[in-house]
């Protein structure tokens, strides 16, 4: 017989196959209040009965392999939330996962969907965005900040790359140099029509 948090950390590791101790210490403190000794405790009692197994700081079900991109994604949320998800679940293409918040830090039914942008990848994203619902916001991983400029989605998105201590950094999209001069551009001719008047 199998308790409730042990029940979800079965059904997470039946979404995403494998996660790191960290992921599931997070999720299970923000969602149950369990300490780290309760945590160890139930898992313990799940790798006995054959239910999950344990190695170098990855906890996954038997027979599953480590998805990187899911494990990045998930560092990612992780940084953004300290856990304190109300859902989260795999995505389906282009998004690696999908979360929302707890309303205590985000704004009710706002939902996150994580991409991984590989270089040279980024126009067949473009094209799989244009068809999602453009009320959710992305997350893009970058692997370098250049690929800001090739992005673009009408949805309200984030870009994150991460730094040298392990933790993502979030940043906005930049105003490339033409895009610059054509804004410049705008604002002259509409201040000089202004001026005519």
């Amino acid at each position: 017989m199998i308790t409730v948090q042990q029940a979800d950390i079965l059904a997470l590791l039946s979404d995403f196959r494998c996660l790191r101790y960290s992921h599931v210490q997070r999720i299970m403190s923000a969602k149950h209040s369990s300490t780290d000794e309760q945590l160890s405790k139930m898992l313990r009692q799940l790798a006995f009965l054959g239910k999950l197994r344990m190695n170098s700081g990855f906890i996954m079900l038997p027979g599953r392999k480590m998805d990187e991109r899911v494990i990045k994604a998930f560092d990612m949320a992780m940084d953004l939330s300290e856990g304190r998800f109300s859902f989260i679940c795999p995505g389906m293409v282009p998004f690696t996962l999908m979360f929302s918040l707890e309303t205590s830090i985000a704004p009710p039914h706002k939902v996150f969907g994580v991409v991984h942008v590989e270089k040279y990848c980024e126009r067949i994203i473009n094209a799989q965005l244009s068809a999602c619902d453009r009320e959710m916001t992305v997350i893009f991983i970058l692997r370098d900040k250049e690929q800001r400029e090739l992005l673009k989605t009408d949805c309200s998105h984030y870009f994150a790359i991460r730094g040298e201590n392990g933790k993502y950094k979030f940043l906005k999209r930049i105003t490339s140099q033409k895009n610059k001069e054509a804004n410049h551009a705008k604002k002259k001719s509409s201040t000089n029509g202004e001026s005519n008047n």
